[in-house]
């Protein structure tokens, strides 16, 4: 423990060192190399453009980072280098017998002098500000900018067969210099940077197999250059952008302090816009995952060489992957109110990042390379001076002394040192959440530590944490949850342009709705279905050859999915930002109360509408909007949110008063103290300026997201997901499924009501199991594209692919042909797990119809077929995990009981839930022709064909083949005074279904809206 402790001195050095792998490619950060890796017949064009923007550079060399300095140099190499001859082997002396050793410093020689004399990332007075950065680790000393230079593969003979040995060609131009630093620089970016074009094969009794026969897609010209997320979905890159942000993150450099945390933001922040290659299928890899999987494995070699007394040898270096389990998702969502929620999060977050800190920052001895909501990965290296034990204690410790009490974690290492290529991080997640589950069912409590809470006390049990006393028996919580509730308030009040407070996000029904979504990214993470996707075409075979599951591509998975919810968050306070105002109210009569408290001001026995004390004034904290329905202010004064604060504060300023123009008492009921109640009078009422967006956000990460939003706006954001699911995850969703839900409520619901209701959402699971899908119909670019691809229907819907699916339930998979360009057809990503094809042929090379694209996988000693999907044929059977959504209307608080899940996916109890995405649209089409009735005809309309199911059927799911039941739909439907044409065929679908009476729940029931029926006769009677 005290020798890892002692890592703290040399943090300086360990922190350069990260430096120096977060900047070992930065040189890409330019259009020039764009320009140089363009194929051939766009060489020219490229630098045409790059002239027009005044960017082009003569020579420029990405890898120069910048010019090496001759103190490091053979006096013999110097005195060369001043009379401006180039260097040359002949020149210098001849290594002992191995040609291949000397063919490698014939290549250095020319690489040198390119790099001595030519132009690369850094100016000359850049460099010189850099060269003061000087990397020392046990008696080895290297400047960064020679260091940066001159660890490339050019410099290094590697021995054919052999991954791990290298032998520095540049010894004999060195004085008497060792060559430890650049040997782990050039192992950590080898480990990483070269997976990911080659075709690997990993067997833990043999090692690893490199297969470099393999052609990737072609070169592009340079206006067609773009990043693809992890799934093949390509956005532009900022080209000419990239050379203003590498110089002013460069000109930060040499007064960079290492010493605030924060100090890798800017870096993050400007290598994701740049690509390690440009080449598809492997543009989508970013400098940033490169540079940050790099430099958790050249860090921490650095740290394991302080450890150890020596630098270490890269060719022998193993690591191990830290897993700081937490059971997160539990501990945040124990919340009684909203407040307590973001203070549980925060608490929650701020306790994951002093870990991470302490172990990347502070006894820098790790790397973080994961986080969700239950926790945090490391890379650490393997040494005998590092066990887990003392890892262990050091975390504990940070626990300790962050105060934080409510959970402990459950910490593990992967069961044996690791290569770099082996660092399997999905794989490691599950073996370590079965770990956990199987030996702890929850971390514990220490027990002695709460009876020191209870020690004296005599106090109820506090109802949020439900571990410690609470204050006092007239307030229900304890000083640390009241603390968490407080920490909130304050950064709002500084800040109101957002909501902390569930009765601003009900709508104006009074009306709320948790949404959930979940990524499964199990099989994602460890690999397997990164072996789904194709790298390129196996030379000698002529097949295509699935990708590496790389440590930089499985970095780029998780990000790839945190930043769709990150987005979606901003969407949905987007579409949540509407003209809301608060009341301010200064009161004649102070109340004798603690600033930040809330209340419920009683509006003479009309309604409560909540509110907050800042110590000066009564600020609204609720939706009134509803207020003013329940004070009847007439529809037409209440159109929008303004309109409606306007309206409640006339109101309040008309009744501050009595007849007799006294001023008229109002009761204040505290929230948080029992029996507690102020008499106050209102002196005035104002409006703030602020609008804000009626959302509260909750989690954002990998796997889960989480947000409260009005019940009224819940369809919508749903939709803007899906579509947004479906052009970005398109080419994948066949694999990548989203599950999302909606559990509605009424704003004075018990929060941990909804909560809970909202978890349970997250456990939904694939429709139809492990049952393969039959193709009943394949078009290509057939009919007319939905609207909602328009923005790329010249990008990646130039062309398309849609197949009709038949399983249980029927969808439509609309798959973009071409890559972002619209020009590159997508040979890569949208594979399917085959079946069989219409005549039952389990093996693609033997179908009926013989696809060409197509290749095996070999897992746990099963074979796996992948099909390209243009290649699929009418009556073929495949493997799809499709997308699915539910939702509940909690009416009662134990209706969240009931949201439960079998084997195959669907919900005890409710036979049509969850519903495929897919189905999303019908539903909505569905609500377009229902809607045109009245709401008795509505009401009718259901309960006749649900009372029918109810009396014929013993189980509901029986009456979706009964053909005397669908007959019975369509005489119902045909029956009724339709005020518009509709399909009646498609409504008798759904009235069979059941979709006609979720879809009644949803808009009628739960969101009250209005018909156009009865719309219609409310405009009538308002005129």
């Amino acid at each position: 423990m005290e020798q890892l402790k002692a890592l703290a001195q040399y943090r300086d050095a360990i922190l350069l060192a990260e430096l120096a792998g977060l900047l070992h490619n930065v040189g890409k950060l330019d259009p020039n190399f764009l320009a140089s890796v363009v194929c051939d017949k766009g060489k020219a064009e490229a630098v045409n453009l790059l002239k027009q923007h005044n960017q082009y550079v003569r020579d420029y060399a990405s890898k120069r980072f910048a010019k090496p300095a001759e103190d490091i140099l053979d006096a013999r190499v110097k005195s060369l280098l001043a009379s401006k001859t180039p260097l040359a082997k002949s020149q210098l002396p001849a290594p002992p017998g191995n040609s291949a050793l000397k063919e490698r410093e014939k290549k250095a020689a020319e690489e040198f002098n390119k790099f001595y004399r030519g132009v690369g990332p850094l100016s000359d007075d850049q460099a010189r500000a850099l060269s003061e950065k000087i990397l020392k680790v046990c008696g080895e000393e290297w400047r960064l900018t020679d260091l940066l230079t001159l660890f490339w593969d050019e410099f290094f003979y590697k021995p054919p067969n052999d991954d791990y040995q290298r032998i520095y060609a540049l010894d004999p131009w060195l004085r008497c210099r060792p060559n430890g630093l650049p040997h782990l620089l050039i192992h950590a970016h080898g480990e990483n940077s070269g997976s990911e074009k080659y075709q690997i094969e990993q067997d833990e009794e043999t090692g690893i197999t490199i297969h470099k026969d393999v052609t990737i897609g072609k070169k592009s010209f340079f206006e067609n250059l773009r990043i693809a997320t992890a799934f093949g979905y390509e956005v532009d890159i900022p080209v000419w952008d990239l050379q203003a942000k590498r110089q002013y993150l460069i000109n930060q450099l040499p007064d960079l302090s290492l010493n605030d945390e924060k100090w890798r933001c800017p870096f993050q922040e400007t290598l994701q816009h740049g690509l390690g290659d440009t080449q598809r299928p492997i543009n989508e890899i970013t400098l940033w995952d490169y540079a940050s999987s790099i430099v958790a494995l050249f860090k921490t070699s650095i740290a394991k060489s302080f450890l150890e007394g020596a630098v270490v040898n890269a060719n022998l270096m193993c690591w191990h992957l830290l897993g700081v389990h937490f059971d997160g998702l539990d501990y945040i969502l124990q919340a009684t109110r909203i407040t307590d929620l973001l203070g549980r999060r925060q608490r929650f977050q701020e306790t994951l990042d002093q870990i991470s800190t302490t172990l990347t920052q502070e006894i820098p001895i790790a790397s973080r390379v994961y986080q969700d909501e239950n926790g945090l990965f490391f890379v650490v290296p393997d040494s005998d001076e590092l066990n887990l034990e003392d890892l262990k204690s050091l975390i504990e410790e940070q626990l300790q002394g962050s105060k934080f009490d409510d959970l402990r974690p459950h910490i593990d290492w992967s069961k044996k040192p690791l290569r770099g290529k082996q660092l399997n991080l999905g794989q490691e997640i599950n073996r370590q959440e079965i770990n956990r589950q199987d030996k702890v069912s929850r971390p514990s409590i220490d027990p002695e530590k709460v009876k020191e809470w209870w020690q004296n006390s005599a106090t109820e049990i506090c109802t949020v944490c439900g571990l410690r006393p609470a204050i006092n028996r007239e307030t229900n919580y304890c000083s640390i949850c009241k603390n968490n509730r407080q920490s909130r308030v304050q950064p709002w009040l500084e800040n109101p342009n957002s909501t902390i407070w569930l009765e601003e996000v009900a709508d104006s029904n009074g009306r709320m709705a948790l949404l959930t979504g979940q990524f499964p990214l199990d099989h994602w993470l460890n690999g397997e279905l990164v072996e789904s996707l194709a790298l390129g075409i196996n030379e000698r075979r002529e097949q295509p050859v699935p990708k590496y599951a790389s440590f930089p591509r499985i970095q780029r998975i998780w990000r790839t999915t945190q930043a769709f919810w990150r987005e979606i968050e901003d969407k949905i306070k987007e579409k949540n930002l509407a003209d809301n105002r608060r009341l301010k109210i200064s009161l004649a009569n102070q109340p004798n109360s603690q600033a930040n408290m809330t209340y419920e001001l009683n509006l003479l026995g009309r309604t409560r509408m909540s509110v907050i004390w800042d110590g000066s004034y009564l600020i609204s904290i609720d939706n009134l909007g509803y207020i003013a329905v329940q004070l009847d202010i007439p529809a037409p004064k209440r159109k929008t949110p303004a309109d409606a604060a306007l309206e409640v504060g006339v109101w309040l300023d008309e009744n501050k008063q009595n007849e007799r123009s006294q001023k008229r008492v109002f009761k204040l009921i505290s929230d948080d103290e029992k029996n507690r109640q102020f008499d106050i009078q209102i002196a005035n009422v104002n409006h703030q300026d602020v609008a804000y967006a009626t959302a509260i956000p909750i989690l954002a990460e990998p796997r889960t997201f989480m947000a409260l939003v009005p019940a009224d706006k819940a369809l919508g954001i749903m939709q803007t997901i899906k579509e947004k699911y479906e052009r970005e995850m398109g080419k994948v969703c066949n694999r990548l499924s989203l599950h999302l839900g909606a559990a509605y409520a009424h704003r004075r619901t018990p929060l941990r009501a909804v909560l809970d209701a909202g978890q349970r959402m997250l456990w939904q699971k694939p429709l139809a199991g492990e049952k393969p899908w039959r193709v009943i119909c394949k078009r290509v670019n057939g009919g007319t594209l939905p609207e909602r691809f328009n923005s790329d229907k010249d990008g990646q819907f130039k062309e398309w692919i849609e197949i009709s699916l038949k399983g249980d339930r029927s969808l439509n998979w609309y798959i973009p042909a071409f890559m972002g360009d619209g020009q590159t057809k997508d040979e890569w990503y949208p594979y399917v797990f085959f079946h069989s094809d219409k005549d039952g042929n389990t093996n693609p090379t033997q179908a009926t119809e013989k696809p060409s694209r197509t290749f095996k996988l070999t897992k746990n000693g099963q074979t796996e077929a992948w099909v390209h999907a243009g290649e699929l044929e009418q009556g073929d059977h495949i493997y799809f995990t499709p997308a699915t959504f539910d939702f509940e209307w909690l009416d009662t608080g134990a209706r969240r009981f009931e949201i439960a899940y079998d084997e195959q996916g669907k919900r005890y109890g409710r036979f049509t839930r969850p519903y495929l995405l897919d189905e999303l649209d019908e539903m909505q089409k569905a609500w377009g022709m229902l809607r045109t009735l009245s709401k008795s005809q509505l009401y009718a309309l259901r309960d006749t064909i649900e009372q029918k199911r109810q009396d014929w059927f013993p189980e509901p799911e029986q009456s979706l083949q009964d053909e005397a039941f669908k007959q019975f739909c369509r005489d119902v439907i045909a029956n009724i005074d339709w005020k518009k044409s509709i399909d009646k065929e498609k409504l008798t679908e759904w009235a069979v279904t059941g979709v006609i009476s979720d879809v009644m729940e949803i808009h009628v029931s739960i969101m009250k809206e209005k018909i156009e029926a009865s719309a219609s006769k409310e405009d009538k009677a308002n005129e």
